[in-house]
């Protein structure tokens, strides 16, 4: 075979790419005949390095030379070890080592501090390197191993960010009490193990909404009927019986505890979850609009944005309104965003901003910007060292054991390379999430138009959570400036069809606000004119008249149909914009669309395609809401979760089915929304993919595959 490097490598150098892939039969045939070129491992400007379904079985210790990697994908090759030399590659974030035949990871391994993702699903590992040091890691997926204990120090108080533990199907033992040290511990699946109990401590997790438990001897059986039930069961049941425990340890009744203890799980009151599915915003005026990008340099330090505009404020209605409105930001990142360890908000003056903006990351010293209530220009780096010292000497003052203020964000950007920021047209930097705000575009009480952004490393839902928390809390606040004419709204709200987008708007606001609050509103005009006299005196003779007998009118069928057609339409719009189910498909069918090239399509089809939208075809994921037993990871690529966004978006595995029958750069829009003939595709694309996974269990000698529509 030639010697010279790889295509792939060589546009890699050529094209200066930061991305290298290679995955497919052909890279498959240059592996068997003579390895891995060893020119990869020379490509130092790499971010992200994928190896994905070869018979690689080991590889280079060159690794180590790779220290740009952010994102390691090494899934489904034949790995039997790691190269000692990973420990180099400290600004790893993603790492999936997934569908491999790994024994042991490295002792090095550990020193991987910057670690967000880790999966090592689908391995033969029997014993895990210790996780204390991952103060970044938010998912950790590590089903289908050997592993007898979930990994040593899981449940390290330090580790903040972890929201997902994912260890089905290994044969774990017991788990341990401290896991109550996870405080934002979403989820964790321990099922298909060696379970005979669970702590107790498990209901103090404050944030665990799904528990997952199927599949273990359990003594106590009744943990195992209320986990089919639902999470909130089992919790709510491991929580009493962690009162009794206590109580009778203590020798008391423990009911003084558990009143306690249900006030530090639910709050005052145990509320109902609220549906927020509803969206406000229905029409876009570009050219009113403020353009926002992001750069790629972003996504890998805090890659969520949500930005929206609130025109036509007066904080001048009273001496306090804007002060209040402060007071709200604050209680917002104290509770919502979770004192900005989900997420932070920021709001900017939009008339001192020209666009369009940029949301970015650079370098701590080379980002300059004049902080919040201060003159000078300063420093990113220079501004957090300077935090940081302040915060020391105050704590020190104190005689406190933690920060306070601004300070207990600092760590949020610590072992970060590059900082975000929000950069306007004039390359002014205007915010510095999670840190602060600049003075160019500080609001004040004069301001009239706001911009609000919302920023978060955890996803695009809690930034959507977070901003429709802001804008229902601003509009109790009365904001407004309350310049249009009240009754006029009224009417139109009450007789309208609600096809004027500010109706639709203002409709569905106050709509989502009394969901939110759950509250009686009256909406009443009160008159502007009073005193008077012939405004008074005009309003006197139009009360009377509204009171007078009223003639009788003979109304024609066709008129008489026209109402009813016109009743009935905008029941269904408002259906459609209030309900609580099809949410799925709200996000790109804002409202009903008789023109819906679904219509034209034959009925298998329109099948098909209805449920890939609803994201309720038969696949893993949906199936394991309807029957747990059944694992929801990916038949192809042994993702951890199949659904029908993995399947049409990001599987590996059927990259041929989507170059085929999907359009070149396929979103839900273009595969699910567009004219017909892509619509036809996109159904085949289905079948095609249901009967390939059809044959392969079959092949495995299944008796029940699962089957398409």
């Amino acid at each position: 075979m030639a010697s010279s490097s790889w295509e792939e490598v060589e546009a890699v150098q050529r094209e200066r790419k930061h991305e290298l892939s290679l995955q497919g039969s052909s890279v498959n045939k240059r592996i068997e005949a003579s390895g891995l070129d060893p020119q990869i491992f020379k490509l130092t400007s790499l971010n992200l390095l994928k190896i994905a379904g070869t018979p690689i079985e080991a590889i280079s210790d060159n690794l180590g030379n790779l220290v740009n990697l952010t994102s390691l994908m090494l899934e489904n090759n034949c790995l039997k070890n790691l190269p000692d030399s990973i420990s180099k590659l400290t600004s790893l974030k993603f790492v999936d080592i997934s569908g491999n035949k790994l024994v042991a990871l490295p002792k090095t391994f550990s020193q991987l501090v910057n670690i967000q993702s880790l999966n090592a699903t689908l391995n033969l590992l029997s014993d895990f390197p210790n996780v204390s040091n991952f103060k970044q890691l938010a998912y950790l997926y590590i089903s289908k191993n050997k592993l007898t204990s979930l990994p040593e120090g899981i449940c390290d108080p330090s580790l903040t960010l972890l929201s997902t533990i994912e260890a089905g199907d290994n044969e774990i033992v017991c788990v341990p009490p401290e896991i109550s040290n996870l405080v934002h511990l979403i989820k964790l699946d321990v099922s298909s193990n060696k379970l005979t109990s669970l702590p107790y401590e498990l209901s103090e997790c404050p944030k665990l909404k799904d528990v997952k438990i199927s599949g273990n001897n359990l003594k106590d059986r009744k943990l195992l009927k209320l986990a089919e039930h639902s999470s909130k069961a089992l919790l709510n049941h491991l929580n009493t019986l962690l009162d009794k425990q206590r109580a009778s340890e203590e020798g008391g009744s423990g009911k003084g505890k558990k009143d306690k203890k249900r006030k530090s799980r639910g709050g005052k009151k145990e509320k109902p979850e609220i549906d927020r599915d509803v969206i406000s915003v229905l029409q876009f005026e570009q050219e009113k609009g403020l353009v926002v990008t992001a750069s790629p340099e972003v996504l890998s330090v805090r890659q969520y944005l949500v930005c929206c505009v609130m025109k036509n404020l007066d904080f001048s209605k009273s001496n306090n309104l804007y002060k209040r409105f402060i007071q709200l930001q604050t209680k917002l990142h104290e509770n919502v965003c979770d004192k900005r360890q989900s997420a932070t908000i920021a709001t900017h003056d939009l008339n001192t901003i020209k666009g369009p903006l940029v949301y970015t990351a650079m370098q701590p010293g080379a980002m300059q910007l004049v902080p919040l209530n201060q003159a000078k220009m300063t420093t990113a780096e220079n501004l957090v060292k300077e935090l940081r010292d302040e915060a020391e000497a105050f704590r020190k003052e104190k005689k406190r054991s933690g920060f306070s203020g601004i300070h207990k964000y600092l760590d949020l950007l610590k072992g970060k390379d590059l900082y975000p920021c929000v950069k306007d047209s004039e390359d002014d930097i205007i915010s510095f999430p999670p840190i602060t705000n600049c003075e160019k575009s500080r609001i004040c009480k004069e301001t009239r138009d706001i911009l609000v952004e919302v920023t978060s490393t955890v996803s695009l839902e809690m930034c959507k959570k977070v901003m429709e928390e802001t804008l229902a809390a601003s509009l109790l606040l009365g904001i407004g400036n309350g310049e249009e004419d009240s009754k006029s709204v009224l009417e139109a709200l009450q007789n309208e069809s609600l096809q004027n987008s500010s109706f639709k708007s203002l409709f569905l606001t106050i709509d989502s606000f009394l969901k939110t609050y759950d509250v009686d509103l009256t909406l009443q005009w009160i008159p502007g004119h009073c005193n008077i006299t012939g405004n008074e005196r005009a309003d006197t003779l139009a009360k009377k008249g509204s009171t007078a007998q009223q003639q009788n009118t003979t109304t024609s069928f066709r008129t008489a149909q026209q109402i009813i057609r016109n009743n009935t339409t905008e029941e269904w719009l408002n259906g459609w914009a209030t309900g609580k189910t099809g949410r799925s498909l709200f996000t790109n069918m804002a409202t009903p669309n008789p023109k819906d090239s679904i219509n034209s399509l034959e009925r298998r089809d329109q099948v098909i395609i209805f449920r890939l939208r609803t994201h309720h075809a038969p696949v893993n994921a949906h199936l394991n809401r309807i029957q747990p037993m059944t694992p929801p990871v990916c038949h192809f690529c042994d993702a951890p979760y199949e659904t029908t966004t993995h399947l049409l978006f990001q599987c590996t595995s059927l990259q041929d089915l989507h170059e085929e029958y999907l359009p070149p750069r396929p979103d839900a829009w273009n595969a699910l929304y567009s004219n017909s003939q892509q619509l036809k595709k996109t159904s085949t694309f289905y079948s095609q993919m249901s009967s390939r996974r059809a044959k392969a269990q079959t092949t495995a000698g299944s008796d029940k595959p699962n089957k398409g529509v």
